[in-house]
């Protein structure tokens, strides 16, 4: 029996039709797979590159805020220092032309070594200036007597009034304001200022310096610019840095700039120090800077817009603040939208004709392979970048110590190019790491780290880098492995540390070594004569009526003459001897070596001597004498507490028989030989 031709057609369209809805089927749900996992690809990667951009942009508002945090602290010590000079103090107690004169030189010097004030007054106690220099077209001029101006009804000036001594006050940043207007070309300012005192107390006027924040406005928008929008916003919520047509809007009438057009972002920004926020017009990330945690700046104040306007209030605390911010635009943001760009969209639709053409076969394996080498790419362009910015310099070495890869802030640090550094080898940088080749041989052997808290590198120029460092092996794909090295620049670490141990082991007056170093030394000086079998003495110093000369001339005078008292110790004695000031007007002098104990009683004489002549401090000329107490080492004691108490007891057993005297532990005081002659022509 013959089959009808019509059934086999109607099996032929049939099995078609099956086909064609197989591959239907497989086409659909290969495109949704397809579509699905470009998606949720899209998703992870915009997530990771949204975290890379919080973290990029928090650095950058970090940075940003160091740099102001840095130029304020120069601004309060420039002002302190400034105001501490002499020539200022005498300056301000008196009208004359010629001490006029040298502050006017002073300023001007002072301008000439900063190059970053444009203006610096010295008004009296009813705010007319006394002196004031400028800097104009480039040079630094003294303005005449008769272009002085008054200005105590500026509002920095009535803020300035009600500080105590020694307190430095910075106004809010304004545009500085001339005769009435504002200065044109725009000057952004701020002005730092102190209250000038007497020796009695006084208050006699005060010193203003004015700081042209240009370079420094310029530096926030280099640091923040780019793809962001810089952003530098005072207590009020005004723009001193942001759009160009709304900066300075509250000099011009137009308070609050910032805080009008986004006051939700604006009072979360008040009440939280720093972080990130999604906003209408984009991802704002930001930070505080308080100018009175300077610890040179006292007290700031919300300031006036107004050429007498007054301040609503003067803070000393951190309610007054500046948010440093940057703006990184929506449309410069990471999406994880398929048709975000031409060519995101243009991707997605050719893998999406490949996969439809490919249906049939095994087009999830090609998808994946494709996208996995795409994601590849982007992971090693990402690592690029976070390399390149990281704070850390980064070096990759083989096993037989050539660089093989290096990223920019490694060529900042060591001072070569990139391709100067490829493929050199680096001992040359590292010479002082080839001591520890084996510990380096355990980091790619053994996989152990290799972490070093101080290190030496060597830069292009010849000269040395002392870095914090750390080692981890890298397996390469070949199997072999390599050396990650990362590295960071500690010199300003270093010298802050020497910075420490000396203000811990010095005298702030004086630089003398106080009394925590003294007792290291004689400790040492000690063991070294019980070794060696030789002698030492431990004088005891106490000035005779300094307290009186104190009271008389006040403290400033008294510390001048305790200075001089220091240097004309150091004159008397050599450079392995210790001069220690203890507190007061107490010096101790350790003579680590003598020849005979008799070397200690001149000695003793000699500082008598040189400390005989009187001593000139300011206008007043001042005799000042001296008790010294000598003890001996190994006779009056073996010990540090045993010599100090017996200098200490000879000492004032020199001061009760009538200052001006020396006495050995042991011994009678004695004066010096002239002074006895006096006294005896004078019974």
């Amino acid at each position: 029996m013959t089959q009808a031709p019509g059934r086999g057609m109607h099996r032929q369209t049939f099995a078609h039709r099956h086909l064609l809805f197989r591959t239907g089927a497989i086409a659909g749900l290969s495109a949704l797979l397809f579509t699905l996992i470009v998606k949720v690809v899209l998703i992870l990667t915009t997530a990771q590159d949204m975290d890379n951009l919080k973290a990029r942009e928090k650095a950058r508002v970090e940075t940003a805020s160091g740099v102001i945090e840095n130029q304020l602290d120069t601004i309060g010590r420039d002002t302190f220092f400034l105001s501490r000079t002499p020539s200022v103090k005498t300056a301000v107690e008196s009208r004359n032309a010629r001490r006029r004169y040298r502050v006017e030189e002073l300023f001007r010097a002072f301008m000439n070594t900063g190059e970053i004030y444009f203006q610096i007054r010295l008004l009296d106690k009813d705010g007319a200036e006394s002196a004031r220099v400028e800097s104009m077209d480039g040079q630094t001029k003294a303005i005449p007597k008769s272009a002085l101006q008054n200005k105590s009804d500026r509002y920095y000036m009535q803020d300035i009034s009600r500080l105590s001594s020694r307190e430095i006050y910075l106004s809010p940043m304004d545009l500085n304001i001339e005769n009435f207007l504002i200065e044109k070309p725009y000057r952004p300012t701020l002005r730092a200022g102190t209250p000038l005192f007497d020796a009695r107390g006084s208050r006699q006027g005060s010193l203003v310096i004015n700081f042209d924040a240009t370079h420094l406005l310029d530096r926030i928008r280099q640091i923040l610019g780019g793809m962001s929008q810089a952003m530098l916003i005072n207590q009020q919520g005004d723009w001193l840095v942001g759009p160009e047509d709304q900066e300075w809007g509250f000099m011009f009438g137009k308070p609050g700039g910032f805080a009008q057009h986004h006051p939700d972002a604006w009072q979360k920004m008040v009440d939280n120090d720093s972080g990130s926020l999604h906003t209408k017009d984009g991802l704002l990330t930001f930070t505080t800077v308080n100018p009175s945690s300077s610890p040179y700046i006292s007290a700031s104040s919300s300031g006036s817009a107004l050429a007498y306007g007054r301040s609503r209030e003067v803070r000393s605390d951190d309610g007054y603040f500046w948010k440093v911010a940057a703006l990184v635009p929506s449309d410069a943001m990471p999406t994880a939208n398929l048709f975000a760009t031409p060519v995101r969209t243009a991707v997605y639709l050719l893998g999406l004709i490949v996969t439809l053409t490919t249906s049939a076969t095994t087009p999830w394996l090609f998808m994946m392979r494709r996208e996995a080498q795409r994601l590849a790419r982007r992971e090693a362009h990402r690592h690029r970048q976070i390399t390149a910015n990281l704070a850390e310099g980064i070096l990759v070495i083989d096993q037989e110590w050539c660089i093989q890869e290096v990223n920019s802030e490694a060529s900042r640090l060591l001072g070569w190019r990139r391709d100067e550094l490829l493929g050199r080898d680096a001992h040359q940088v590292m010479p002082d790491l080839w001591e520890q080749s084996e510990q380096f041989q355990g980091v790619t052997a053994a996989g152990r780290p290799y972490r070093s808290d101080q290190e030496t590198f060597v830069r292009r120029d010849g000269s040395r880098l002392p870095v914090d460092m750390s080692a981890a092996p890298l397996r390469e794909e070949d199997d072999s492995s390599a050396i990650v090295i990362a590295f960071s620049d500690i010199t300003e670490q270093l010298h802050q540390e020497q910075a420490i141990w000396h203000l811990a082991y010095h005298d702030t007056l004086t630089g003398l070594p106080n009394r925590r170093l003294l007792v290291d030394r004689l400790e040492l000086a000690i063991a070294a004569c019980h070794r060696h079998e030789r002698q030492m003495a431990l004088m005891f110093l106490d000035l005779d009526n300094f307290k009186t000369i104190n009271d008389t001339h006040g403290h400033e005078t008294g510390d001048a003459l305790l200075k001089d008292v220091a240097e004309r110790l150091l004159q008397v004695t050599r450079e392995t001897d210790v001069v220690s000031r203890q507190g007061g007007d107490e010096f101790v002098v350790l003579l680590s070596e003598l020849n005979a104990p008799e070397d200690a009683a001149e000695v003793a004489r000699l500082l008598l001597k040189r400390l005989g002549p009187p001593l000139t401090v300011g206008d007043a000329t001042l005799r000042i004498g001296a008790s010294i107490g000598v003890s001996l080492y190994p006779d009056d004691g073996d010990c540090a507490d045993t010599l100090m108490k017996a200098a200490d007891d000879a000492m004032y057993r020199a001061k009760q028989a009538g200052r001006n005297r020396y006495c050995v532990s042991g011994d009678m005081p004695r004066v010096l030989e002239d002074e006895t002659k006096t006294h005896q022509s004078d019974a």
